[in-house]
């Protein structure tokens, strides 16, 4: 691994990146093995097998972009005001340490 992935995040280090949540429900035999597939899938332009919701982080959820209000009502996953999708926010995001709240991402399938 380059030492620049190594020292930290992703984000912002590399061009392109995969980022996957998977909840503690779908953790099993074969995870790894069917999202390996699935990304593969994805890269080559290929159509999943069955429907899953995809989504693309376009930018940084920043503070100051974001009422109070929404900030603290906001979820995962659930599109804020703007029709953006929150990403990576909540408790234990970046919000403590950094300008941002998390990342802002739009729905691409589903």
């Amino acid at each position: 691994m380059p030492e620049i992935i190594a020292q930290g995040s992703l984000i912002g280090a590399v061009p392109e990146a995969v980022s996957i949540e998977v909840s503690n429900a779908d953790l099993g035999e074969g995870i790894f093995r069917r999202l390996r597939e699935d990304i593969m899938r994805y890269a080559e332009g290929g159509t999943l097998p069955i429907a899953r919701t995809t989504y693309s982080v376009v930018d940084k959820l920043y503070k100051k972009d974001v009422s109070e209000d929404v900030a603290r009502t906001m979820q995962n996953f659930e599109p804020l005001p703007d029709g953006s999708v929150p990403v990576l926010v909540g408790e234990n995001s970046y919000k403590r340490q950094t300008d941002y709240l998390g990342f802002r991402a739009v729905r691409v399938t589903t």
